[in-house]
């Protein structure tokens, strides 16, 4: 996990403090990005310093969203193979929207709690 800290180190900024660009937990990884440019130039740096380690990314797991908008400019990439881009997510039992609409999350919520 060391090496991840240098991959994926986290960003300062003087006026904001620090910008969290990537979640982890286990064998899941969430890169975040401000650019689809740049979500590509993480995502490549990943793939290749994984493989390093005999670790790859599943490509057929791997998506893309991209929050206030439901299309993304220039899709990305892992070796030759296009990630689908996506309108909703869940991570680590939360959803996700593009739209950043909650509701969808405390549907199920409310599912569990009448269990």
């Amino acid at each position: 996990m060391k090496e991840l800290e240098w991959i994926l180190p986290l960003h300062k900024d003087d006026t904001y403090g620090v910008s969290i660009n990537n979640l982890r937990f286990s064998d899941s990884i969430g890169l975040i990005e401000a650019s689809s440019s740049s979500l590509q130039e993480a995502a490549q740096l990943l793939n290749e310093q994984g493989k390093r380690s005999d670790l790859v990314i599943n490509k057929a797991k791997t998506q893309t969203m991209v929050f206030g908008n439901n299309n993304i400019d220039q899709p990305v990439k892992v070796d030759d193979y296009t990630l689908e881009n996506v309108t909703r997510f869940m991570y680590l039992g939360s959803m996700f929207t593009y739209d950043n609409d909650c509701s969808q999350d405390y549907g199920q919520e409310s599912v569990k709690l009448q269990k």
